[in-house]
């Protein structure tokens, strides 16, 4: 499990280390669409579960600044594994 999987790195790692199935979160909606990209570039859309929501320790929402994703995503470039 990859909770806060931003560019889905770390589940990209996993998978290539030996786990047939990770599950990755993502709540921020524009990352989790940068990080599908990432999945399918990498050939893992059949390992890689991604899922647009967040954990915590109780149900609910979150309002979050979206200036920390613009600048997470200004930082990181499509890894692949090839």
């Amino acid at each position: 499990m990859d909770v806060g999987a931003g560019m889905v790195d770390t589940a990209i790692l996993f998978s290539l280390r030996g786990a047939r199935r990770v599950i990755a979160l993502e709540p921020y909606p524009r990352l989790y669409g940068e990080a599908l990209l990432n999945i399918k570039a990498n050939g893992l859309t059949d390992r890689v579960v991604l899922v647009n929501a967040g954990l915590g320790a109780a149900d609910g929402e979150v309002c979050a600044d979206l200036g920390d994703v613009e600048g997470y995503l200004g930082r990181a470039a499509v890894a692949t594994s090839r």
